[in-house]
């Protein structure tokens, strides 16, 4: 994809501009006035075209992080949180800057969706909790500005709004944010009470989106805390983070395989153990009332 800037007198001749350098098939990503100094405004518009040889390629193709160590062992450390409408890509992103947070690093958080009610005014409140800095950007080239300002070795943490994943229009809308920044990289949040054939199709769908990290939301919602075992087992992928539960300080944490094993394997023998002295107590009970007399 080709993105250009063009700058016109006024918004006819920037669009015209446009229309001569990219053609008929360009789409505007952004339209804004420029104040300056001394004389009229200028109007600025932001525009792209598909283009095979365009100079700008996206990394594609999953290539999925298994634990939080690998996920930053290589910067730009530019994450943008992509996934279905209701999955928790807001909560998991304020989980992952408490997280971040509490480990000394250093990151700012943008808020890219500005459909959903209250999004901004969630992420601007934890930004102002965790003392970080935070945008809310409008569009690919609002968040190339942001990303550009981003010191060597912190990391940038934005939100985009939940999409049909299915849906190529939209999956195109987030795609431009990414073709505008090549550096970022798509970290996929899907939750776990969601039909594993969806998923995988939305995984699917995104494939062309540099993918690197995949957080699975509402552990606390399964029927079991197997389910998220075999949910991430039927996706046969790479899972960094899991989530349970909507408070920012509860349940978010890096997924280990073993660890989560030896935590469910745990927590069934404490039941057989219960549920065997429960029987012993029935058992004792039902001796005395003479039952089996």
């Amino acid at each position: 994809m080709k993105i250009q800037r063009f700058v016109g007198q006024d918004m006819a001749s920037a669009l015209e501009m446009v229309r001569e350098a990219l053609g008929d098939d360009a789409v505007i990503l952004e339209t804004r006035t420029v104040e300056v100094e001394r004389g009229p405004k200028l109007f600025e518009v932001v525009a792209a075209v598909k283009s095979e040889d365009s100079g700008i390629a996206i990394e594609t193709g999953f290539n999925l992080c298994a634990t939080e160590k690998e996920l930053f062992s290589k910067g730009p450390y530019l994450f943008g949180l992509i996934g279905p409408s209701g999955a928790g890509k807001t909560t998991s992103l304020m989980k992952l800057a408490l997280r971040l947070k509490k480990k000394g690093a250093k990151f700012s958080i943008v808020n890219t969706d500005n459909v959903r009610p209250g999004a901004e005014e969630a992420l601007k409140k934890v930004a102002g909790l965790l003392e970080v800095p935070f945008y809310n950007v409008t569009g690919p080239m609002g968040l190339l500005r942001v990303a550009s300002r981003v010191p060597k070795g912190q990391a940038m943490l934005a939100d985009f709004a939940g999409v049909n994943l299915y849906d190529v229009d939209a999956r195109e809308k987030i795609s431009q944010f990414f073709s505008a920044i090549p550096k970022m990289k798509a970290i996929g949040v899907f939750p776990c009470n969601m039909n594993v054939m969806d998923a995988k199709g939305m995984l699917k769908a995104i494939s062309d989106l540099p993918v690197r990290g995949i957080i699975v939301t509402k552990a606390d919602e399964a029927a079991h805390e197997a389910r998220v075992k075999e949910f991430i087992e039927d996706l046969k992928i790479n899972v960094v983070y899991v989530s349970s539960g909507t408070r920012l300080t509860e349940g978010f944490t890096e997924f280990r395989l073993y660890e989560f094993n030896k935590i469910i394997k745990k927590k069934q023998q404490f039941l057989l153990k219960d549920r065997k002295q429960l029987n012993i107590k029935t058992y004792k009970k039902e001796l005395s009332s003479g039952i089996y007399a």
